[in-house]
């Protein structure tokens, strides 16, 4: 289950670079008319994994405390493979298991576990535990953001970017989103401190985005804390769900209004816009097999 499942409203996920993509669904090119839309007349069926794949049950995860490692392991199995329309379910079972602090260190535990050896469970885990918005949960979301961030690399002729800052800071960004979904002061504070303080601008992104969203009346409260030249992570526009093209791409044009650094630039003077540009680049003969 992907947070947009487990969250009736969904914490966003940063982007990890200041590069925003421009939403263009709902513009032409004035080359080109525009679309009228497929021919068909039959509507689109389910996919094969969905229709194949059968409904698995919502696991229990208030349980005891002797039985909370293994059904959180069975929960997150589940989260993971669970269909958009379990999320509510899904959401209910967590809902029920807020005050069990075993299950809360139980995901903790299943965070470490699985950060350096299975990234996609550890970001479900993740999740998981911040919609679970325990105490002792938020301490293990708070360990895990303050957690060593790997060097940059020093071997000679190493170039792109280094897979474990990647790695590490995604995972840290996801949990820097559950502090601010916690509503605490303590957690709140601690995803400030992120934006201020930590050395990922994955993870500084992502702890502004997911503030403003939990927090959208505190911006100036952000601004004492935001880095220099990381204002525009601030003002970018975020695509609300059913949002049409024509709303996003107006919120988009007033943002590269502040922020015209970040527009793409004009192309090459004489370039036909309107029309796809041959790859000028030859190929060469096919190789022979």
């Amino acid at each position: 289950m992907t947070r947009a499942h487990l969250h009736a409203r969904p914490l966003r996920l940063a982007c990890a670079a200041l590069a925003l993509s421009v939403s263009l669904l709902a513009c032409s090119s004035p080359s080109q008319p525009a679309s009228t839309g497929p021919a068909t007349q039959q509507n689109a069926e389910k996919s094969p994994s969905v229709v194949n794949r059968p409904v698995v049950a919502v696991p229990a995860l208030d349980v005891t405390a002797g039985e909370a490692t293994a059904a959180v392991a069975k929960f997150i199995d589940w989260a993971a493979d669970s269909r958009l329309s379990q999320r509510e379910e899904g959401r209910a079972a967590i809902e029920a298991a807020r005050a069990n602090d075993a299950v809360a260190q139980a995901l903790v535990d299943a965070v470490f576990s699985a950060q350096k050896t299975d990234h996609s469970r550890a970001l479900v885990a993740l999740s998981v535990l911040g919609e679970l918005r325990n105490p002792v949960g938020e301490q293990g979301l708070i360990r895990f953001v303050n957690l060593p961030f790997p060097a940059a690399s020093t071997e000679p002729g190493f170039e792109g970017e280094n897979p474990e800052q990647t790695a590490l800071g995604t995972l840290q960004a996801k949990a820097a989103e559950g502090l601010a979904y916690m509503g605490s002061e303590s957690g709140t504070q601690a995803v400030l401190t992120l934006v201020a303080q930590h050395p990922s601008r994955i993870v500084r992104a992502a702890a502004i985005t997911a503030y403003l969203y939990n927090n959208p009346d505190n911006r100036q409260l952000l601004q004492r804390y935001v880095q220099k030249g990381e204002q525009a992570f601030v003002d970018r526009p975020i695509r609300d769900i059913g949002e049409s093209g024509e709303s996003f791409n107006a919120k988009l044009t007033a943002f590269l209004h502040l922020h015209p650094e970040l527009a793409a630039p004009d192309p090459p003077a004489g370039e036909d816009v309107g029309k796809d540009q041959p790859d000028r680049a030859d190929p060469g003969s096919p190789p022979g097999y």
